[in-house]
């Protein structure tokens, strides 16, 4: 087995954070909101990550959110 080396003072890789968001939720201004045109059998998957995108930025930021099917798809609102 080869032995683990411990070094110090190694710095993380920055990340891109704008590449890994999917939805702009730190854009929104209190009143905004985004539509999301799905149908069909993606429907509930779209919905279900945008829930989860929300309550999970949420829970990173004072903001709240309010996420509805409409029309023909689903619309995000920035509520707080």
């Amino acid at each position: 087995m080869e032995d683990i080396v411990i070094e110090k003072d190694i710095p993380i890789p920055k990340i891109n954070v704008s590449k890994r968001r999917k939805y702009r939720f730190m854009l929104l201004k209190v009143g905004d909101s985004f539509y999301i045109k799905a149908e069909g059998d993606v429907f509930k998957k779209i919905e279900a990550t945008l829930r989860s995108s929300a309550l999970y930025y949420q829970g990173v930021s004072p903001h709240r959110f309010s996420v509805k099917r409409v029309d023909g798809g689903i619309r995000c609102w920035r509520t707080e």
